[in-house]
């Protein structure tokens, strides 16, 4: 009988992405201390390195032609890689973000204690005083590939049409479809999630996948300047990364066992 097979077979998950977010861009002097400490501190967990660089140009308001600008160092990119040369881990540093992408996922107990020690190697070279983070954010890839014919893959074999986040025009228009929304929960008066969750049916690789991306951005109504104030607060403040990291990963659970049919959901281990 044709069915919908979790990505990696005990679980969904084809990447988890962990991020914090500034308030203003990062300076290049910033990101090459980041750079250095990384490839220092970390080169055992991400062999490979890439800087990220950005481009001007300078346009005179005479007729003299348009000059470049000398390029500048905005980010890097760290990463290992599988067997099949494909990524599995990667630490990357933007102007505004802090973002480790696990493409190679585990448990969320790993995915929560390695994302903590990659971004506390690199915050203490960010001027957080100047740059405050200002949300913290976890967002889950999940893939469900139909193991049958393309023309008989539809969103009731994998999902409830009585789900909240569901419209119901998915489940009447056969093997391809999509579903975008978006809400936002407000945690306190000072903090806030904003959710973003995007559903879709396509055919990737000659089969039917259902990839199901819900990104949490928790927005901080007071700026973080220190590493400190991000992983060890004061006693019973409600935003705190560990704290608000697994909030996230709870509400997305909650998320996908409202829209999973309850056998998938009890495969991948998402019990009620």
């Amino acid at each position: 009988m044709s069915c919908y097979l979790p990505y990696a077979s005990t679980h969904s998950i084809q990447e988890a992405v962990v991020g914090i977010h500034f308030q203003g861009e990062v300076s290049s002097e910033t990101v090459r201390q980041a750079l250095d400490r990384a490839r220092s501190e970390l080169r055992n967990v991400f062999p490979h390195s890439n800087e990220t660089r950005k481009q001007g140009i300078k346009i005179d308001q005479g007729n003299l032609p348009p000059q470049f600008v000398p390029s500048r160092l905005v980010g890097f990119e760290l990463s290992r890689v599988k067997a099949n040369a494909r990524p599995a881990c990667v630490l990357r540093l933007s102007e505004d973000a802090l973002t480790v992408n696990f493409l190679e996922y585990k448990n969320w107990r790993a995915t929560l204690e390695d994302s903590q020690k990659y971004i506390n190697t690199v915050l203490p070279c960010l001027k957080l005083a100047t740059t405050p983070v200002m949300a913290f954010s976890l967002r889950y890839i999940d893939r469900y590939t139909f193991d049958g014919p393309h023309d008989e893959a539809r969103a009731e074999l994998l999902l409830q049409g009585t789900s909240a986040y569901m419209t119901s025009n998915c489940f009447r228009v056969g093997p391809l479809w999509h579903c975008h929304s978006g809400w936002l929960e407000i945690l306190d008066p000072e903090n806030h999630i904003l959710n973003q969750l995007n559903i879709g049916s396509a055919h990737v690789d000659r089969v039917s996948t259902v990839t199901i991306d819900h990104n949490a951005i928790c927005q901080l109504g007071l700026p973080r300047q220190t590493a400190e104030s991000i992983f060890r607060p004061p006693s019973g403040e409600k935003a705190g990364f560990e704290k608000i990291l697994n909030l996230l990963h709870d509400r997305n659970g909650e998320v996908l066992r409202d829209m999973l049919l309850p056998e998938m959901a009890k495969q991948i281990g998402l019990q009620a």
